[in-house]
């Protein structure tokens, strides 16, 4: 991934940190009206899975945003949850300044020390991290479940590495990105349990000519 990143302008940039400042100082919190999306259905399926017969149940929601999902699983569970939302630095200080959040925010560094949740979460944000591996495996080690909802998985054998453009505000920005491969699948069978796997025709990338639906599991650690 590392010359994807030097081609690209990366998450941290300063206008897309504006931007996303703006977006979070002037949007409404999520409201129940939105539930009925199917990713959320999707994954709130495979939280009421693994969380049965647990007490307080703490999800590592690793690269969430700004909580979005926590605020939608609160709201909708009737569940004792502990949400806690792990980015990347700026990012945790850009989303700390929520008003009124019921969550938590920590830095990707506080994942990776000695904590131990119930989930681990990697909702569309896996494909982004630069050593995605190294924290699915720190994920495995730390959580008794791990989910990871919507990423792009080949038919290939190998993982492949793009650059994904998108507009906001009238402005391009550009980072990279992991299409995983059969090689991710082998990997992930060594280090856990399937229990169940979907996928999200909701939301589909068009991949050297293939149209690929994004893809979801629900992971027990062995």
């Amino acid at each position: 991934m590392g010359t994807c990143s030097k081609n690209s302008c990366g998450y941290d940039n300063s206008e897309l940190l504006a931007f996303y400042e703006n977006i979070n100082s002037n949007s409404p919190r999520p409201s129940s009206s939105h539930l009925l999306e199917p990713r959320l259905i999707e994954l709130f399926c495979a939280i009421q899975r693994a969380a049965r017969n647990l007490g307080t149940v703490s999800i590592a929601d690793v690269g969430g945003a700004n909580g979005y999902l926590g605020v939608h699983a609160l709201n909708f569970f009737d569940l004792n949850l502990k949400w806690t939302v792990f980015e990347q630095e700026v990012f945790v200080d850009l989303y700390k300044k929520i008003p009124n959040s019921k969550l938590e925010f920590e830095t990707i560094d506080q994942f990776k020390t000695n904590m131990a949740f119930s989930i681990s979460l990697f909702s569309g944000s896996l494909q982004y991290i630069v050593n995605c591996y190294e924290l699915l495996t720190t994920a495995f080690q730390n959580s008794s479940f791990v989910i990871l909802s919507r990423i792009p998985i080949l038919d290939h054998e190998n993982d492949k590495v793009t650059i994904q453009k998108v507009t906001l505000d009238d402005k391009e920005f550009t980072w990279p990105a992991y299409f995983f491969g059969q090689c991710f699948m082998d990997f992930i069978s060594t280090k856990a349990e399937v229990i169940y796997r979907w996928q999200t025709p909701s939301e589909q990338v068009l991949f050297q000519g293939k149209i690929i639906s994004f893809q979801g599991m629900l992971l027990k650690p062995k």
